[in-house]
Order: C-alpha cells, then sequence, then structure tokens
C-alpha cells in the first residue's frame, strides 16, 4: 500500500484520522486482555484470549471508526476496507492480527496529520 499524502487530505479527514489516533492510544492504555496458553507457543492459536475487560473508551473507538468511513478520500476508504472482518473462526486469528497491523497503520497515518497540523503554524 502506498503512503498516503497527508497534505493532500481535507482539514475534516485529517481531523477523523488525528481523532482515531487519539482514542485508540487512550483506549490501548486502559485495555486489560488476560491470556492462556491454548496451543503450540509461537503459533496462531498460542494464546487463547480467555477474557477482555473493556475500556472506557471502548464506545468512543467505536465511534471513531465510524467518523472514518465519512471521509472522502478514497485512500482513506481503501484502508477502512481492509479493516472489515469477515472472517471464518478458523482465520479468526490471522484475521484479528491484520486488523490490528491495519488499526496500526491509521493511528500512524493520524499522528502524520497531527505532525502536518504542527508544522503548519
Amino acid at each position: 500500500m502506498e503512503p498516503i499524502d497527508v497534505g493532500k487530505l481535507t482539514p475534516e479527514t485529517r481531523w477523523r484520522l488525528m481523532r482515531f489516533a487519539e482514542i485508540f492510544d487512550k483506549r490501548q492504555k486502559t485495555l486489560r486482555v488476560i491470556a492462556e496458553p491454548g496451543g503450540v507457543p509461537g503459533s496462531p492459536a498460542g494464546n487463547e484470549i480467555t477474557e477482555r475487560e473493556e475500556s472506557p473508551f471502548d464506545h468512543e473507538f467505536l465511534e471513531c471508526r465510524e467518523d472514518l468511513k465519512k471521509c472522502s478520500k478514497l485512500e482513506v476508504h481503501d484502508i477502512l476496507d481492509r479493516l472489515q472482518n469477515k472472517a471464518t473462526p478458523e482465520e479468526y486469528t490471522a484475521a484479528y492480527r491484520e486488523m490490528q497491523h491495519v488499526e496500526a497503520s491509521i493511528v500512524e497515518l493520524g499522528r502524520k496529520c497531527g505532525r502536518y497540523i504542527e508544522n503548519l503554524k
């Protein structure tokens, strides 16, 4: 995937991406997952999530993800299409890891937008 030039994004799209990155970071700091070995170590099924406590930012995080769908740039929509999890139970671990990777790329794009705005001042 080619990098997105944040200078070509609309101010509204940059704001939505920055907001997603901000809420993502807040949510990650409050997320607590308890994992239990469930397979061969190092394998995709090496750890099964047995419990996940809710973050106080879960709702806001999901709202930010929905707001990203309102972005007008096709490049952003291409990234969001990759977030849609249509995996079977057997493919879940790989799909979940891909989703995490895509979220991280969106967060990085949001941070670039923030740096872009700061450099305009």
